[in-house]
């Protein structure tokens, strides 16, 4: 006697189709919390999350499922901006094109120069996310990005492609990592940390953007609330670093 399948098994179109709609969600997500960093005339945010969490998504999905990811990506990116900002139509395409490929040629760099199976536990793989998706990747697509911020008013391009790098890079080493260490454990072991419950980490993620929010600015915020230094944010970055999952 078959025993039934059930309709969440690794090669259902039921998992298939829920982890789609979680990728969306996620990504639309991302894509709002980069713009409460977004700031003009550069037209670009201090902080892009969004770019950590496709890299995160392309790396553990099979090559087959990428050009799925990839034309998603694309269609919220353009329908989040759009719907966002009044920017022009040609602008919101041309970044969110330079996004995606930049994404991309990210998660290919890591899968040509580590193993098939990209997790944090291996120096190699960690090395590989941190260079050549992280900062290599990175910095080849914010040529693109910072020509394009010139075109449509951003007043230098090498001040545009920094602070295009630095948000990428930024969003790539903080979130593409943690969604491979989390994915790397099992789900009873992310309920069981006793020196790092999910409750905690919880904690720590919103105390992390409120001090973001504080520190770097954003149109929600009055302007007497903002504090005048940036360097306040490593205290619950180290903290993070600092714990142990054992």
């Amino acid at each position: 006697m078959s025993i039934p399948q059930s309709p969440l098994a690794s090669n259902s179109p039921a998992r298939s189709l829920l982890i789609g709609s979680g990728f969306v969600l996620a990504y639309a997500t991302m894509l709002m919390v980069g713009d409460l960093f977004y700031f003009e005339p550069e037209n670009i945010t201090i902080h892009w999350p969004a770019s950590g969490l496709l890299v995160a998504g392309l790396l553990i999905s099979q090559y087959r499922i990428w050009p799925v990811l990839l034309v998603l990506s694309l269609i919220l990116h353009v329908v989040v901006d759009v719907s966002l900002h009044e920017d022009p139509f040609e602008l919101v395409l041309y970044n969110g094109t330079t996004n995606v490929l930049e994404a991309l040629f990210g998660a290919w760099l890591v899968r040509r120069y580590s193993s098939d199976r990209v997790d944090m536990g291996n120096l190699r793989n960690v090395l590989a996310l941190i260079i050549l998706a992280g900062l290599v990747s990175t910095a080849l697509g914010s040529f693109s990005g910072a020509a394009i911020a010139v075109q449509f008013g951003a007043s230098s391009y090498w001040v545009a492609w920094y602070q295009w790098w630095f948000s990428h890079a930024l969003g790539v080493l903080v979130i593409a990592p943690s969604i491979l260490a989390c994915r790397s454990s099992t789900r009873s072991q992310l309920g069981s940390h006793g020196r790092f419950p999910m409750g905690e980490l919880s904690a720590l993620f919103v105390v992390l953007v409120a001090i973001a929010q504080l520190v770097f600015g954003s149109s929600l915020l009055p302007g007497f609330l903002l504090i005048e230094f940036p360097y306040l944010v490593f205290p619950p970055m180290i903290w993070a670093a600092s714990v142990s999952y054992t």
